[in-house]
């Protein structure tokens, strides 16, 4: 079994009277990256604030490396990096001095200095202003500073916004590799189809609750299932059909993989149904989050 580096159990917290985190539980463990999903305002941001001790808890319990955050804040942070926003560094300064103050607070040396600018692909503009940095290399910047002291838990809160095409793939590259070495990543954002090619796990957040907790892996076979549109002569098909929904007296609709479709034709045929029109409708993941967050389909 997976060894849990953050544990999160009946979260609360209300802002100004209002309840904006409701009895949330997750956990990331070693290596996973945790895709943490969710409309603006659903309580993304406010969850990693509690997680990183930037806002009190109402109850509940934040527990990171072993260590409870509010009986143990210091330890409980100690392995951890987090950009919330965007990241905070001396624009007038160059991204190498940027990073050894970063350094030097963890009274870390040179030769991982040079590892980290080496891992986040900076070494040809690391000696420039960062006042000349495009946003990713920014962001870049950012995730070097958060990992210099090789914590086990890493932080991201919508780390792609602002980034092109290429500055995402950049990303990418550089969270997968980070988790083959261990770390515990968690990234969070509003769009589930830019998470679907790195991240093993997806937690979905409504209303300041989590709604649903599942591995990257289901969301995938939930979208290669299709619904299948099928006009029939008799919509009372229990005998030959387990699951399906009647859309009017002439149609239903069933979710199967494609596979499977062969054999519901044979089973409706079997059973005497006559088959008029069959149209395809493929879920994309935008539409499974949104089904999701509707309650209209469960993982």
């Amino acid at each position: 079994m997976s060894e849990v580096v953050m544990k999160c159990s009946n979260l609360k917290k209300k802002l100004n009277k209002k309840e904006i985190i409701n009895n949330l539980s997750f956990d990331v463990c070693k290596g996973d990256i945790l895709g943490f999903i969710g409309t603006n305002g659903a309580g993304k941001t406010t969850t990693i604030k509690l997680i990183l001790g930037l806002y009190k808890l109402d109850s509940g319990s934040v527990t990171i490396n072993g260590y409870d955050l509010k009986n143990n804040f210091t330890k409980a942070l100690y392995n951890v990096g987090a950009i919330i926003e965007n990241p905070d560094m001396y624009m007038y300064l160059s991204g190498y001095e940027n990073l050894m103050i970063a350094a030097k607070i963890y009274n870390i040396k040179k030769d991982r200095v040079e590892e980290v600018i080496k891992l986040v692909g900076l070494e040809k503009r690391i000696h420039d202003k960062v006042s000349k940095y495009s946003l990713g290399m920014r962001q870049r910047l950012g995730i070097a500073q958060s990992i210099i002291h090789n914590p086990k838990l890493l932080i991201l809160d919508e780390p792609t916004n602002g980034l092109d095409p290429e500055g995402i793939k950049d990303l990418k590259k550089l969270l997968i590799n980070l988790a083959k070495n261990g770390m515990a990543i968690i990234v969070s954002s509003h769009i589930l189809s830019e998470l679907e090619s790195f991240c093993n796990k997806i937690c979905i957040i409504n209303n300041g609750s989590i709604i649903s907790c599942t591995t990257m892996e289901k969301i995938k076979n939930i979208a290669n299932r299709a619904n299948y549109i099928i006009e029939v002569d008799n919509t009372n098909l229990d005998g030959c059909l387990s699951s399906y929904e009647i859309m009017d007296n002439k149609h239903i609709k069933i979710s199967i993989n494609e596979d499977s479709l062969n054999n519901l034709i044979k089973s409706l045929i079997i059973n005497n149904i006559n088959i008029y029109e069959i149209k395809k409708e493929v879920l994309s993941l935008e539409d499974i989050f949104i089904k999701l967050v509707g309650g209209n389909i469960s993982v």
